[in-house]
């Protein structure tokens, strides 16, 4: 996604942001390079402390596909999530439902099957605990990062700074009465 993106078009980074969830969803396998991690190396990170876990945008990458492989900073396989996924939940917070893709429901698009997990059954303060602790580059994808767990579409307004997570509370009381967002 970093390197297909026009980031020069506001136009198009819209649209990609506000489409990113779903692109991971039709994706039938994801890759995650840990760059930071290297299998049997002493000095380097445990596999779940590296710097992947704490970014705001890979909590989508970890939750929309079909399937996700782990690769080290050699490019040797770690694992997938399903051979993980015991690893994965105690690091993320992330129900093992979910990361084994037992909260899904099938949805047709243009003949394709999307199994894509169904996260409002999980309360909107669940969601944001897994975000917690992640962190973005530019203040806004704060929010932005976290659109596509919370099913919502925003215009993207770089520059508003803690407004834009303000402007994503108020986008998911629209569409719920769940209250326990107010808790952030």
């Amino acid at each position: 996604d970093t390197c297909c993106i026009d980031k020069s078009s506001s136009a198009e980074l819209s649209e990609a942001i506000n489409s990113m969830f779903s692109w991971y969803a039709y994706a039938h396998e994801s890759y995650a390079y840990l760059s930071d991690f290297t299998i049997g190396d002493e000095a380097s990170l445990p596999f779940d402390r590296s710097r992947w876990f704490s970014r705001g945008w890979t909590l989508q990458e970890l939750i929309a596909p079909g399937s996700i492989i782990f690769f080290d900073s050699r490019w040797k396989r770690v694992g997938t999530r399903a051979d993980l996924t015991l690893q994965l939940a105690a690091r993320t917070k992330i129900p093992v439902a979910i990361l084994n893709k037992q909260a899904t429901g099938a949805r047709y698009n243009n003949d394709l099957i999307e199994l894509r997990v169904d996260l409002n059954r999980f309360s909107v303060s669940a969601r944001m605990l897994w975000a917690e602790g992640r962190k973005t580059t530019r203040v806004e994808d704060r929010a932005y990062s976290l659109m596509g767990i919370f099913d919502v579409k925003m215009t993207l307004l770089y520059g508003e700074g803690p407004k834009a997570f303000r402007r994503l509370q108020e986008v998911i009381l629209t569409q719920t009465n769940d209250q326990s967002i107010l808790a952030f």
